[in-house]
């Protein structure tokens, strides 16, 4: 159950299988997204939480957060703080009058360079 979840966060198979290049991890999870959300309609209906970071639907890079983050990252030193984000929760698709939605309950994530290595800290 718990590595079914960590999945929807982030496939670390297919990123061992993408041989650490992240063109070809999101190349990979655009091919097999259906699939995974095919596995079980009723759960993954409202779609994953990777997926909503790399296929957003609109923004830079064709909605690719994680590639925009990654990409100005490397760009230059200096890069703020605040950029170091990425959201799952889209009020096009998440305000709506249910009284209860069971996904999305994570809403964001932040991440933060430090000397002993990368902290994520998710809403």
């Amino acid at each position: 159950m718990v590595d079914d979840v960590a999945f929807t966060i982030f496939p670390q198979r297919l990123w061992q299988m993408s041989r650490g290049d992240r063109s070809r991890l999101f190349a990979l999870y655009r091919a097999t997204f259906p699939r995974w959300q095919a596995m079980n309609r009723e759960a993954n209906g409202r779609r994953l939480y990777f997926e909503r970071m790399v296929m957003y639907g609109r923004g830079p890079c064709n909605g690719n957060q994680l590639e925009w983050i990654l990409s100005q990252y490397n760009s230059r030193s200096g890069v703020r703080r605040s950029m170091l984000q990425a959201t799952t929760f889209d009020p096009e698709r998440d305000h709506v009058a249910s009284a209860q939605l069971g996904f999305p309950c994570l809403q964001q994530v932040s991440f933060e360079l430090t000397p002993v290595g990368l902290v994520t800290n998710a809403f």
